[in-house]
């Protein structure tokens, strides 16, 4: 699930903010996502500031490939998605185009796209990757 996640802090200079924060959590639930992803915020949050969640959307990866789960590398990283269309033999022996997508933290969208081609680079499908874009997400949860 991805978990939108609305609240306010307090910033460096003392003043108040909002802000959003998006989580992928692997659960199987509504509930259960959310409830993680608020507590995930709580420690952030303002005291006494109402914490909501704003957004809550089943979502789909094949393979994760994080260096440390969960966790970015670095603030100079960020979480991307690929998008990559394999060609599969079918139960009649057609190849026919599949489609799945990657969870990848890397430093932009180049270095993503050489990831992604190192996973695949022993594949015997052919392959495309087709779209690697930068995703909000800022941390996964897989506890």
């Amino acid at each position: 699930m991805e978990v939108k996640v609305a609240f306010t802090k307090e910033n460096e200079d003392g003043k108040l903010q909002k802000q959003q924060l998006v989580y992928l959590i692997e659960t199987l639930t509504f509930a259960d996502a959310e409830s993680k992803a608020l507590e995930e915020v709580k420690p952030f949050a303002h005291l006494g500031s109402d914490i909501e969640v704003a957004a809550c959307k089943r979502v789909t990866y094949d393979r994760l490939l994080l260096d440390e789960v969960g966790e970015l590398k670095d603030k100079d990283t960020a979480f991307y998605k690929a998008k990559v269309t394999m060609n599969i033999l079918d139960e009649s022996g057609r190849e026919k185009p599949t489609s799945f997508y990657l969870l990848v933290d890397d430093t932009d969208v180049p270095a993503a796209h050489k990831t992604v081609q190192n996973y695949l680079k022993d594949s015997v499908n052919d392959y495309t990757i087709d779209d690697v874009v930068k995703t909000k997400i800022i941390e996964v949860i897989t506890k």
